[in-house]
């Protein structure tokens, strides 16, 4: 259970695994509530430099937050404030690519360029929300008065989580008993090859 209520005062809650060296990875926070205008709630990723009394606009905090507006705030700097209010219900998102480094922030399945457009496309690598390495990062939320769910895959996601598949096949070295097989991974778990005699 990673429901999170917070009390009448400004207060955050970071997650204690961080984003690692590689991989591709997606997590989901719904609003629970929006009891209070001044502050709904936040979601992003944060390093363990950022203070848990942070609201917005903080070095090394990179989210989507709301208050009187929906911002874009990145690493110190709100990008967009145009975003709209948050409301019960609503579900915001992360995705990233280690590897490529690239980081895209969502809501409702709209995905967010590095300038607050909704032009931002992690199936298919476009138009990164930011391009910072956000490795050693923590996912993180700030609240005022209200509620949140975090889902880091413990249940089903509301949005399915951005798929790429496999490219870039090719082959060499081909025998009559082997071939050498290479691909460009995409961003499920495993990979399955299907070989048909012919």
């Amino acid at each position: 259970n990673l429901l999170w209520t917070a009390g009448a005062a400004q207060s955050d809650i970071r997650g204690t695994i961080t984003i690692p060296s590689s991989g591709k990875f997606y997590m989901e926070c719904t609003v629970g509530s929006t009891t209070n205008a001044s502050s709904a709630v936040s979601f992003g990723l944060a390093a363990s430099t950022v203070a848990l009394n942070s609201s917005n606009a903080v070095s090394g905090l990179y989210q989507l937050y709301a208050s009187s507006s929906g911002y874009l705030s990145l690493n110190g700097t709100n990008v967009s404030s145009s975003l709209g209010v948050w409301t019960a219900g609503d579900t915001l998102q992360i995705a990233v690519d280690v590897d490529n480094t690239k980081m895209w922030l969502g809501k409702n399945g709209t995905w967010y360029d590095s300038a607050g457009g909704s032009t931002g496309n992690p199936s298919t690598g476009a138009n990164a929300t930011s391009t910072a390495s956000m490795v050693g990062l923590f996912p993180f939320s700030n609240c005022y008065s209200n509620n949140a769910t975090w889902n880091m895959g413990q249940r089903s996601f509301v949005y399915a989580a951005p798929t790429v598949q496999a490219s870039g096949v090719s082959f060499s070295n081909i025998q009559s008993s082997q071939v050498e097989a290479y691909w460009s991974n995409g961003n499920g778990a495993s990979r399955a090859v299907f070989i048909k005699q012919v």
